[in-house]
Parts: structure tokens; C-alpha cells; sequence
């Protein structure tokens, strides 16, 4: 394939900022298109100022997704985006060939968030993928593998922008990316019926909600639209991965990562950035807990990884303390990721947050008392309870039990932050001098925080 040129700047677009007619054109998860093909192919001839999207169908959601009796069926691709009522617009298409692969020619430039459907000889689509990156007059783009996963966020992108209205919460496909991202064998088995796509949908928005209170509650102001073009490089980026060939695994893990390196670049400090992360996975655990199981598990996981890679963020944010918390915290981090790597259910997740939780303490105190052998023995014991009393006022999943809204969540969050903050001073207060010295009382509540940050499942 040919791989697309260098990345250009990317920019929100206006169509989705105004209200959505009512009846827009989804359908049981199916844009349905207006106009016929050749119309289609008639309208873009000519244009000089227009690029080329390339791809290749993956492995498609099959029948129960589609109506279609199978993949092999899909003999064309339709590009096009959604207007400010909320139906599709076709813009282009091409025929795909016996190997999978398609080359749309006249593409209009200076577009973003473009919709590429696979769709039978009948018109039935079998799948769909969102294209991240603006279209660039003259020049070829490759698309994500049009697959059971593109399929599945492009639908639950598609359900929140026509459902929605200019006063509803918004959210970018970078961002929902981040949520909405299954692995490739749980895709292909989840029936994406209209109602899993608003289950989904719902957890997602309930997870912006939530990140965007959290992050106000804590001073920062960077709402949707700002964290879905601080991520949408590395969306593209992970994008470029898969289709050239990139484990799953490995392209989730470096988008996630570096999606939160550019929260922090836009000025979003680490420990912010972990609690909000919590809020958004209890959040999403809350609005799934009833859904479609198989959805449950993958969005919560989704969210769960994000949380981890946040906390993640704050180690490596402050290294310096003399208190051994950090070889601790990393520890634990890497036990939690490795549970949630292995889990295949909600069940199996949930056992290995509790899992990570039970050790956590216990590494903690000891890492902390160890590191300081010559203290009296009176003042070990106390030391020891102060460790135990932050590790339990940082964990914020407890805090989060009992929070039901966005708001309550960002409070929450906010003075389980500064209460861990407080008592870590009052913690370090207790050491003789010479044990205080060079220990930092940011970084120990810093990594407190990020051995507790949530969420509750």
C-alpha cells in the first residue's frame, strides 16, 4: 500500500458544532445514503484541488452487523461526511478489488473526520472507519483497515453526533478512540445492534463528562474539543501502525501513551491527569454496568488502560523521592497492567484491580520503612500508620462508590487530592531531619496518588 505523506495540521471541524435535525439518517447503526453512485462519481470529476484515500477491508463484523451474507460481498466504498443535520453526505467512491483494496480518487481537501463505508453490490455496509487526518489537495491518505474495530468506533461516533444537539456534550473520534478500541477477536464477536452502539456511546459521554468536571475541579480547563486535537496525532498515528501491519497490543499502548504526553504538553499536570482518568473509568463502568457484557468488558478495559498508563505518567512525572516509593508504585503498575492485559471478562477484570489493590499497601509500607532502618522504633510504628492512612485516603475509588454525577466525581477527586497532599506533609513531618533531607513531599504524594488512583469496578 501506499503509505500517506508527512502529517498536516489538524483541525476540528464546524459541521458538528449546530443542532442535528431530528430523524437523521442512522439506522440500525447503517448510514443510509441519499443519492445514488453515479451521482456521486459525477460531482467530484474534475476537481483539481482533491486527494486520495487508499485502504483495505479487514476482517468485517459479518452478518450480524451488516445484513450481508458475507464479506466478500462488499464491491464498493462510499466516502463521505456528516452534514449539520446530522445525515451522511456522500463525496466519493471506488470499487474495491478482488484483494480487499480500494483508491478513492476525488477527495475533497481541507476535510477531517471523513466517513469511508464498505459497503455489498446491494448497498448493505458491512463496515465503516473514520479517516483522522485533513485531506491534502494532491495527496494520498491511508485509512485504517476497514474492520470489526473501525467499525465499532465509527458507528458509536456516528450515534453521539446524530443523537446529539448544539447544547449536548461533545466528543472528537481521537478522543473516543481512546475508549472505544476492542481487541481485534472480541469485535468480530460483538453484535454491534443500534442498542450496544447507544450503550457504548453513553459510557463514552459519560466518560467526557467526567474527565472534563475532574479536570475543572482541579483547575484545568481543557474540554473536549482541546483534548480531542491534543490526541489526534497520535490517533493518526496509531492509525498509520495498524495499517502497516502493527500488532494491536503494541499500537494501542504507544497511542494511549502518547495521547496523556500531549495532555501534559497542553499544560495538564500528571496527577490531574490520573484522577481525571479515574473518574472516567468509574464513569464508564457505571453507564455500562447493565449493557451488553461482552461491551462492558471491553470499554471498561479500554478505560482501565488509559487510567493505568495516567498513573503511569505521574511516576515518571516525579522520580525523586528517598522514601522507595517509587520502585513500589512501579511495581504495582505493572501488576495491574498485567492483569488487565490477561483478563477476559469483567469478572477477571475487576479481580485484578483487587488483586493490585490487596498488594499495593503492604509494598508501600514496607519500601517506606525499609528505606529508613535507623528510626527509632516508636516513631516507625507512626510512620507506618501515616503510610496506611494516605494509601487510604488516596485511594480514590473508594471516594468514587458513592459519587453518581460528573460533579460529584470531580469533587471528589479533588479533595481526595488535596487531603493526600496534607497528609503527606503531616506524614514527612514525623522524620528527624537528617531522614527528611532530599525527601520530596510532592513526589511522595504524587506517587500515594498514583497508587491509588481508582477506579471503583
Amino acid at each position: 500500500m501506499v503509505l500517506s505523506k508527512a502529517l498536516r495540521s489538524i483541525r476540528r471541524p464546524q459541521a458538528f458544532r449546530g443542532p442535528r435535525a431530528p430523524g437523521a439518517l442512522l439506522l440500525a447503526g447503517v448510514l443510509v445514503l441519499a443519492t445514488g453512485c453515479d451521482s456521486i462519481t459525477s460531482r467530484v470529476s474534475g476537481s483539481e484541488a482533491t486527494a486520495i484515500v487508499v485502504g483495505q477491508l479487514g476482517e468485517l463484523p459479518g452478518t450480524a452487523a451488516s445484513g450481508a451474507e458475507s464479506a466478500d460481498e462488499a464491491m464498493t466504498v462510499v466516502l463521505g461526511d456528516v452534514t449539520l443535520s446530522g445525515s451522511f453526505r456522500p463525496l466519493a467512491e471506488a470499487t474495491v478489488d478482488a484483494e480487499g483494496r480500494f483508491r478513492i480518487r476525488g477527495v475533497p481537501a481541507g476535510r477531517t473526520n471523513l466517513i469511508v463505508s464498505a459497503r455489498t453490490g446491494s448497498g448493505a455496509e458491512l463496515g465503516r472507519a473514520v479517516l483522522l487526518e485533513e485531506t491534502r489537495g494532491g495527496e494520498e491518505h491511508e485509512l485504517h483497515p476497514i474492520d470489526a474495530r473501525s467499525t465499532l468506533h465509527a458507528r458509536t461516533w456516528a450515534h453521539i453526533q446524530s443523537s446529539g444537539s448544539s447544547s449536548a456534550p461533545w466528543m472528537g473520534p481521537a478522543e473516543l478512540a481512546l475508549f472505544v478500541d476492542f481487541d481485534p477477536e472480541l469485535a468480530a464477536g460483538l453484535s454491534v445492534s443500534q442498542a450496544v452502539i447507544a450503550a457504548i456511546a453513553d459510557g463514552a459521554l459519560s466518560a467526557e463528562a467526567a474527565l472534563t468536571a475532574t479536570l475543572g475541579a482541579q483547575g484545568m480547563e481543557f474540554g473536549a474539543e482541546a483534548r480531542n486535537a491534543a490526541v489526534a496525532t497520535a490517533a493518526i498515528e496509531r492509525d498509520r501502525a495498524r495499517a502497516g501491519g502493527a500488532p494491536a497490543a503494541s499500537t494501542r499502548q504507544n497511542f494511549v501513551t502518547a495521547a496523556l504526553a500531549e495532555w501534559i504538553e497542553a499544560g495538564v499536570d500528571p496527577e490531574a491527569a490520573a484522577i481525571a482518568t479515574a473518574a472516567a473509568a468509574t464513569a464508564i463502568e457505571r453507564s455500562l454496568a447493565s449493557a451488553n457484557a461482552s461491551a462492558h468488558f471491553a470499554v471498561t478495559r479500554a478505560a482501565l488502560i488509559l487510567n493505568t498508563e495516567a498513573r503511569a505518567a505521574v511516576v515518571a512525572q516525579h522520580p525523586a523521592t528517598t522514601l522507595g516509593l517509587r520502585a513500589s508504585t512501579l511495581s504495582m503498575l505493572g501488576e495491574l497492567r498485567t492483569g488487565i492485559g490477561a483478563s477476559t471478562t469483567i469478572q477477571q477484570l475487576r479481580a485484578s484491580v483487587s488483586d493490585a489493590h490487596a498488594g499495593a499497601e503492604a509494598q508501600v509500607v514496607a519500601a517506606a520503612t525499609t528505606s529508613l532502618p535507623d528510626l527509632p522504633g516508636d516513631l516507625l510504628v507512626a510512620l507506618e500508620a501515616g503510610l496506611r492512612e494516605g494509601m487510604a485516603q488516596s485511594r480514590l475509588w473508594t471516594r468514587f462508590a458513592n459519587a453518581t454525577t460528573p460533579s460529584a466525581l470531580a469533587g471528589a477527586a479533588a479533595d481526595a487530592r488535596g487531603q493526600v497532599h496534607e497528609h503527606t506533609e503531616a506524614i514527612l513531618e514525623m522524620l528527624p531531619a537528617n531522614a527528611r533531607a532530599g525527601v520530596s513531599t510532592e513526589a511522595t504524594a504524587a506517587l500515594l496518588i498514583a497508587l491509588g488512583a481508582g477506579p471503583h469496578i
